[in-house]
């Protein structure tokens, strides 16, 4: 499998500068939309937030007061303000081999757990963002170790310019959402509840070190 040593080294050149252009938006499929504060009355978000994920790992940001279906997506990609690398991305780490996302996986045939950007607005300027996605990367290392049916397979992370950008994770065909609404009538294949219980506490404890690290979900 692919890796990062712990003596990995690469350019770190994250930092916006003050003359790169806005990406161009074309659609809503290009950004990821936040509503919050919706008017009691009218059911209209009072504002949102929305980012943009370039090819190359660079995040744009913007936040508005404005109803989305009122903005062009022009107004969009001015809108849209690079996102400093150091804010949300955490350095590769020099002590742990990491393992590498292969270049063909993305968002249709992985599930791409990037940096929690919904409620960014309320963390700018701290370290937030970046130790959380660094804390599951490594949890997710840890566990890859000893593979278990009831934990998701982990592909790897990518890295760009010295940075985690993303944690890649195993697709599934269905949500749980989606399995429990899956028939006509809304009923599903009963569970039996000791096997399941069994397999749950099973992968639990495959989380577990001597030294008592574990995680939970």
């Amino acid at each position: 499998m692919p890796s990062i040593a712990a003596t990995f080294v690469e350019p770190n050149n994250g930092a916006a500068t003050a003359d790169e252009p806005h990406p161009t938006i074309t659609s809503y499929r290009d950004l990821t939309i936040v509503e919050s504060g919706r008017d009691p009355v009218t059911g209209i978000a009072k504002s949102c937030m929305f980012y943009h994920v370039t090819a190359d790992e660079k995040v744009y940001y913007g936040v508005t007061t404005r109803n989305k279906r009122d903005l062009s997506f022009d107004e969009f990609s001015h809108l849209l303000q690079r996102v400093r690398d150091e804010e949300i991305f955490p350095e590769v780490p020099r002590d742990i081999d990491l393992k590498l996302a292969p270049d063909h996986l993305g968002e249709f045939n992985a599930f791409v757990k990037r940096p929690g950007m919904a409620h960014y607005d309320e963390v700018i300027g701290t370290d937030f963002v970046w130790k959380e996605l660094l804390h599951e990367a490594v949890i997710m290392e840890q566990i890859s170790k000893t593979p278990h049916p009831y934990i998701i397979r982990y592909d790897g992370c990518r890295v760009r310019r010295g940075r985690i950008t993303a944690i890649f994770l195993e697709r599934l065909d269905q949500t749980l959402d989606q399995y429990v609404n899956s028939s006509a009538d809304g009923s599903f294949e009963p569970l039996d509840n000791d096997k399941f219980l069994a397999g749950v506490q099973s992968a639990v404890c495959t989380t577990c070190t001597p030294s008592g690290w574990h995680t939970t979900t």
